[in-house]
């Protein structure tokens, strides 16, 4: 894939520690607000395509959230559950925060991986 057409600006961010995580009442791992986890990746070049707009609904209304396709060069390794984080103009990763779904590579030929595909969406409240 060609290196001119990652031009977003994005941080990922990894949850660490997993094994010092608390339990929840129902005795479910709390890992902490995704706020504190560790920056994996800074300032790194992507390509974001907005794909669709999915409709949640709950007791309390709907709400209308952006799903999209995350392009990656292959030096880039994310896991699901990373969370991307757009940029500021002023290369600050503080803007809004997505969810990584599922990552798949792209293959260029039959085995070299040209680059990798990210589902990503806004966090379900």
């Amino acid at each position: 894939m060609l290196p001119a057409i990652f031009h977003d600006v994005v941080g990922i961010k990894r949850r660490i520690a997993t094994t010092s995580a608390s339990r929840d009442i129902l005795g479910n791992p709390v890992y902490g607000d995704p706020s504190t986890w560790t920056f994996v990746y800074n300032n790194v070049n992507v390509r974001l395509a907005w794909s669709g707009k999915q409709l949640q609904i709950s007791s309390t209304g709907e709400l209308v959230y952006p799903t999209g396709t995350l392009y990656l060069p292959t030096s880039i390794v994310v896991q699901p559950e990373d969370r991307l984080v757009t940029v500021t103009g002023y290369g600050v990763p503080v803007g809004i925060e997505y969810i990584i779904e599922s990552v798949v590579p792209s293959y260029y030929g039959n085995t070299l991986i040209d680059h990798y595909e990210a589902q990503v969406h806004l966090p379900i409240i």
